[in-house]
């Protein structure tokens, strides 16, 4: 018994790290000032980000079959006053930013597609803009069964 209750000790302590940043209930605001991540399950490192004040969009560098293995677009809309957004599931509206998540699938030719008007947790703020960057801190947890997720802080295109 008492090895029993050792090993399931020993599995949590190396299963918790794993999903360290993932956090549904309430997003950080202190992020680290590298981007990191998982999206469908793979680790995720920035390719490239845009923004036009309207929508983000945060892609993989990684591809599959010629499309970025994963990508977040946050529809934020056009509010050039707003530059801070923290969504959880209890406060989420119709109002909260839409997200959608795109994942590549082994075999198929298309990205699948999620998208999410709640339910998630999201910190997001727009730090600096100059000339045709943006900095943007963001900490989001999406809902699903693989527990997908960004943190860090990056930079984005102003298109």
């Amino acid at each position: 018994m008492k090895t029993h209750a050792l090993l399931t000790t020993i599995l949590l302590a190396l299963i918790a790290p794993l999903s360290a940043e993932w956090q549904i209930d309430q997003p950080k605001k202190e992020v680290p000032k590298e981007l990191s991540g998982q999206i469908w399950g793979r680790k995720f490192e920035l390719g490239k980000a845009n923004w036009n004040n309207a929508v983000l969009t945060v892609a993989s560098k990684a591809k599959m079959n010629g499309w970025p293995e994963s990508q977040l677009v946050f529809f934020i809309g056009k509010d050039d006053k707003k530059t801070e957004w923290l969504v959880t599931p209890e406060n989420s509206n119709f109002d909260s930013p839409h997200i959608h998540m795109k994942f590549g699938k082994e075999g198929a030719d298309f990205p699948g597609t999620l998208m999410f008007t709640g339910e998630y947790s999201l910190y997001l703020k727009l730090v600096e803009k100059k000339d045709k960057k943006a900095t943007f801190q963001i900490h989001v947890s999406m809902p699903d069964y693989k527990k997908s997720y960004l943190i860090g802080t990056f930079e984005a295109d102003i298109q």
